[in-house]
C-alpha cells in the first residue's frame, strides 16, 4: 500500500471498498479503507503506535490491531482526522466494524491456537 512517494506499507490484512476499486493496481496506490495487522512482539511499537500513527495521518478509515499476546482484538475508527477506540474485545466476544455494517468477528479460539 503506498501512502505517500517514499511511503509504503504492507499491511497483514486491508480492504478497499467498492466505490474507490481505482486504487488498486499493481499495488494500492493510497489508503485502504480498513486494515489489519497481527501484532508480533518485534513489531509491537511499530504496530501499535507508528503504523497506527501513519494510517490516521493518510487517512485510513478503520484499523483491526490483533494482539496474540494479549489475546485481543482493537478497533480504530477514523473521526475528525483522529483514530477513536470502538472497542477492545477479549476471548469469548465478538469483535465489531463501525465502517462495515454487519461485519463482526468472534474472538471464540482465534488465539488459543483451537
Amino acid at each position: 500500500m503506498v501512502l505517500a512517494e517514499r511511503r509504503a506499507v504492507q499491511p497483514d490484512v486491508l480492504f478497499v471498498g467498492r466505490e474507490r476499486l481505482g486504487i488498486i493496481g499493481d499495488v494500492v496506490n493510497g489508503s485502504a479503507d480498513l486494515v489489519a495487522e497481527v501484532i508480533s512482539p518485534e513489531s509491537r511499537r511499530r504496530d501499535r503506535f507508528d503504523k497506527r500513527d501513519l494510517y490516521e495521518q493518510h487517512g485510513v478509515q478503520e484499523y483491526w490491531m490483533l494482539d496474540p499476546e494479549a489475546s485481543t482484538v482493537e478497533v480504530f475508527y477514523l473521526e475528525d482526522g483522529q483514530d477513536r477506540l470502538v472497542g477492545r474485545w477479549g476471548p469469548g466476544e465478538t469483535a465489531v466494524s463501525r465502517l462495515l455494517a454487519g461485519f463482526s468477528v468472534p474472538l471464540a479460539g482465534m488465539f488459543s491456537g483451537e
